[in-house]
């Protein structure tokens, strides 16, 4: 896999949930499918000692919903945090910025 690349000097890598790690459901409450490609994404990432941070545009209350389903997935050990609204990142990783074609 191609990863895209980091700005030099950081360490941290922000992923989108919806559209890149669950297919896209919002606004339902309902959480989507895994998306394969965006899983591999994130696992690549923290293979190459990235932070990995998840961010949503979900209200926080929907936070435990996605930690729970990160678990299912196997990466909640692999995810530094879940977050609402953007932190700052060497690479967003978005379905409406740098993305993986399906």
């Amino acid at each position: 896999m191609t990863l895209p690349p980091v700005a030099e000097g950081h360490d941290r890598v922000v992923i989108d949930f919806d559209g890149v790690l669950a297919e896209n459901n919002w606004p339902s409450p309902v959480v989507g499918s895994p998306i394969k490609e965006g899983i591999e994404l994130l696992k690549a990432f923290v293979d190459e000692g990235k932070e990995v941070i998840v961010y949503t545009a979900r209200p926080h209350s929907h936070q435990q919903r996605i930690w729970s389903w990160l678990a299912m997935q196997g990466l909640q050990m692999k995810v530094y945090d879940v977050v609402t609204g953007k932190p700052t990142a060497g690479v967003y990783v978005d379905d409406r910025a740098w993305r993986f074609e399906r």
